[in-house]
């Protein structure tokens, strides 16, 4: 280092104008504990030294480097993360202050240039600009803490407090280093600045070795390097230094960019959820891709299970320049793989069925993605994977209570293919293993229990449908049962429900109106336990009309269809084959067919789909999966 000295903000900015966050560097990470023990520590340091004119508050030290660039902008190669969090504390005090813009810092970031406009126009931000950017996501979130710890008590004593003692006094500063030699490592000063601090995953210490400049040559003269080939033997290696440095960094810059291009990819939680199993789901999605990357077989003879020593001996062993270029196109071939597993309709729908179930694919998928293997081969081998484990079911003789694993499974299946025949992607992400989706009865059944909450609810949302039964019931001879609609009616009109504490009774009413119009049908419909009676769906609209009737849970579906329910009903979409039901997609409508009722002919037509598209899904050829 060629110097140190303290400086304020004050003198930072009139001092280096400008700063640049290289490429190697982690991106912005600060969260709430960091922003609000800053903010705490600088409000209780001006209380305690108010007085004082010779103390002031140490920023951990700022390491700059000069850029090539032709003009003031220092490359931070140490202190980003605190120097982005001064920035936004200024911007937002000059938004609310009207303070001087040059407390505003002026910071862009390598190949990141979105990053910069959104951190100069922060205080204009909303949430919807963040997009799929993790470091945009970091930087709004910070603003909100930060405008968050100055309005929580609309306390001007707070702002005037962190305005004098960062910005006014010069009683905030950091010890600043330069670094003007040429012969200075930006990267092994990076490694070194960050032993003992938070650790570096494995991808920021990758990103690192693609982008530093951490090898260096074994120069024998001026003209020649030594280095090792691969069967172990030292060779003479012409070189040309500048050449070959120029080489790298027009690489490094290319790396840079793809980088970036691949981690915004990577945000889209849809994309990761089918590229990533459950299991592997914490995993920081970088490290995930090198750790599909490192299983090609140009990494075989290193410890794969480090991806990070596995490229780090990788580049070293040969010559750098190429090495760096052969190793980042293997991680970029992997994650175009993965892309092309993505876009394909039938393997999308393959392995996330796969991660949703449990399939173990990882070894078949980390294969794909790293040899020569043909998309047809993959898909084969994972269809066989499925059959082994949904074939052992018959789909005609599954029954709700005894096999709801199996239901979920067929049914699941039955969605993908009707998915992708639709050229559609099924929300795997939202889906999320089945978490959030229910196996419901479309048409209730009789033996389903309620307590008094429930069946005063139960009446609430079926209430049209009583009306009108009950309407129907007063030129029939069953005067009994209009007698019996009328006490309910009158019960819940005048909020007196002691009646629902019936059973006898709240069960006829409602054993009346599951079997009404389904008299003429081959059977009790109203005791339906099989698949052709049940769906998925998502658990926020299924509590709200659980055990509901057809004609009310058809009337609720299609406003969901058609976006008029309350935003609460929109956490999770509406599954393709859900919504066919209620719109009675599955037989040909006609004059015999009620709209309000799940028929038998409905229900027949809806298990004959299934059959075909779970046979189609697994390319069964006429194999019989009702057998």
């Amino acid at each position: 280092m060629d110097n140190s000295q303290w400086l304020s903000v004050k003198d930072i900015v009139s001092k280096y104008k400008k700063f640049n966050v290289p490429s190697l560097q982690r991106t912005y990470r600060w969260g709430e504990k960091e922003i609000t023990l800053l903010l705490n520590d600088l409000y209780e340091f001006y209380n305690t030294n108010e007085d004082s004119t010779n103390d002031f508050y140490p920023l951990q030290p700022l390491i700059l480097k000069k850029s090539n660039k032709n003009d003031d902008t220092w490359n931070v190669l140490d202190g980003q993360q605190r120097l982005t969090t001064i920035k936004l504390i200024a911007s937002y005090l000059k938004s609310f202050l009207k303070m001087d813009k040059d407390y505003c810092l002026d910071i862009s970031y390598d190949t990141r240039e979105k990053t910069k406009d959104f951190l100069d126009n922060i205080s204009n931000k909303k949430e919807e600009d963040v997009g799929t950017s993790m470091e945009l996501y970091y930087i709004f979130h910070a603003y909100e803490v930060i405008k968050a710890w100055f309005q929580k008590e609309k306390d001007t004593e707070k702002i005037n407090a962190i305005r004098n003692v960062l910005f006014e006094k010069e009683r905030t500063r950091f010890v600043v280093q330069e670094m003007n030699s040429d012969d200075d490592d930006e990267a092994k000063t990076f490694q070194n600045v960050n032993q003992g601090r938070i650790p570096l995953s494995c991808s920021e210490l990758i990103k690192a070795l693609f982008l530093g400049h951490i090898f260096e040559s074994h120069k024998i003269d001026n003209n020649c390097r030594f280095a090792y080939s691969s069967d172990g033997y030292g060779l003479f290696i012409p070189i040309n230094p500048i050449k070959e440095k120029q080489e790298l960094t027009r690489i490094q810059n290319i790396i840079a960019k793809e980088w970036n291009d691949i981690e915004t990819v990577l945000m889209h939680d849809e994309f990761y959820s089918f590229v990533c199993p459950e299991k592997e789901k914490s995993i920081n999605r970088m490290d995930f891709l090198f750790k599909v990357a490192c299983r090609n077989e140009k990494f075989k003879k290193y410890n794969t299970d480090d991806p990070f020593n596995a490229i780090y001996e990788c580049i070293k062993d040969g010559k750098v320049v190429d090495n760096i270029s052969c190793c980042w196109n293997v991680v970029f071939m992997c994650f175009n793989r993965m892309q092309k597993l993505y876009y394909d309709f039938d393997a999308y729908h393959l392995v996330g069925f796969c991660n949703c179930e449990h399939i173990g694919i990882s070894e078949d998928f980390y294969k794909y993605c790293n040899d020569d293997e043909k998309m047809d081969e993959f898909k084969t081998v994972i269809r066989e994977k499925i059959k082994g484990k949904v074939l052992k079911v018959k789909i005609k003789d599954l029954k709700y209570e005894d096999n709801k694993d199996e239901i979920k499974e067929i049914l699941l299946l039955h969605n993908l293919q009707s998915y992708s025949d639709e050229k559609l992607r099924f929300p795997f992400n939202l889906y999320d293993g089945g978490k959030n989706y229910d196996i419901e009865h479309i048409h209730a059944t009789a033996e389903e229990k309620a307590d008094k909450k429930s069946r005063i609810e139960w009446y609430k949302i079926n209430k049209s449908a009583i009306f009108h039964k009950k309407e129907k019931l007063k030129d029939s001879k069953d005067s009994k049962s209009f007698d019996l609609f009328d006490s309910f009616e009158k019960s819940y009109r005048v909020n007196h429900f002691d009646i629902f504490n019936k059973d006898e009774e709240f069960n006829k009413l409602r054993e009346i109106m599951i079997k009404d119009n389904l008299d003429n049908e081959k059977e009790d419909l109203s005791k339906d336990d099989g698949i052709k009676n049940l769906c998925l769906l998502d658990s926020t609209t299924n509590r709200s009309y659980k055990n509901s009737l057809f004609i009310t849970k058809r009337e609720m579906i299609l406003k969901k269809a058609k976006g008029e329910m309350n935003k609460e009903y929109y956490v999770y979409p509406l599954l393709l084959c859900t919504e066919r039901i209620f719109l009675k997609f599955y037989s040909n409508v006609d004059s015999d067919d009620n709209l309000n009722f799940w028929t038998l002919k409905n229900r027949e037509a809806y298990l004959k789909d299934i059959s075909k598209k779970v046979t189609e899904f697994l390319k069964l050829k006429g194999e019989d999966t009702n057998g």
